[in-house]
This record gives C-alpha cells, structure tokens and sequence, in this order.
C-alpha cells in the first residue's frame, strides 16, 4: 500500500504549470486608439528573446499580457518631476498581428479590445520602460480574402 501513495504523490509534483510563456523588459512604443480597439507598441532588444520564441508569441496570436509601465529600481532615486508617476498594471487578452527584427530589436504591437480596456490607463504606457508577462492562448484566423492571393 505504501507504493500507491508514492506512485500517486508523484504526479502532483510534476502537473504545476508556468503562468506565464515569457517575461520581457521591453520599451514601450506609441499608442494609437480608434473606434473600438488599441495598439499599444513596444521594442525588445533581440538578445531577450529567439526568433522561433518571438515567432511563437507575436505572429497572428490572440494572447494573455499582463503588462507594467515603469521597470522599478530601488537604487535608483525619482528624477524631479517623476514623484506623482503612477505605476499602472494591466492584464487582459490582446491580438498581436506580427512583429519586425532589425540587428538590434524586435518591435510588435499589442491590440487591445476597448470594451476590456480603458484608453486612459493605456495612455500611461508610451515612452516608457516595463515588463511585458504573456501566454500565447490561441493563433487567430486567416482574415478573408488572405487564400488565393
């Protein structure tokens, strides 16, 4: 009897998830909000992330983000001005449509849906450094009219 509790113990260890596919600190881009969605850019520096990584992750995916605005440092002190920045954290499911390289960065997009998130609280990302958490959840459909062209 011994030998079924250890043999059924066994798996638990082994069945814990990951949260989260990636963590990144990465640059945020600019913010472009329209009728019922926005995008929110950012850069990575490539050596944070593969190509196959990146291709997984940020290439007609509809994924889970939760995304920071400031990348603390508590041996850095406030420059003057910065001492009412709010540290604002987002999560929700967001379409990424493709992704670019250069020698030196990735850059992509993050599509979010309006009717999850609020622009204000995405207009206090652009410019800034943080950290992107996410989890691929679904690739996204071939928009119509892609085959036979």
């Amino acid at each position: 009897m011994a030998k079924a509790k250890a043999a059924a113990k066994a798996p638990a260890k082994t069945t814990r998830k990951k949260k989260w596919d990636a963590e990144l600190e990465i640059e945020w881009g600019g913010l472009s909000i329209g009728d019922s969605t926005a995008r929110l850019g950012l850069k990575i520096e490539r050596n944070r992330i593969n190509l196959d990584e990146a291709d997984e992750l940020f290439c007609g995916t509809r994924c889970a983000v939760q995304i920071e605005n400031v990348l603390p440092d508590p041996k850095q002190s406030q420059l003057p001005g910065m001492e009412g920045h709010e540290i604002v954290l987002v999560e929700a499911l967001v379409d990424i449509k493709s992704f670019n390289v250069t020698p030196k960065l990735l850059s992509t997009g993050l599509t979010f849906n309006l009717e999850t998130v609020h622009p204000e609280l995405l207009a206090k990302f652009p410019k800034r450094r943080g950290r992107l958490f996410i989890k691929h959840q679904a690739d996204l459909a071939d928009e119509a009219g892609d085959e036979g062209e």
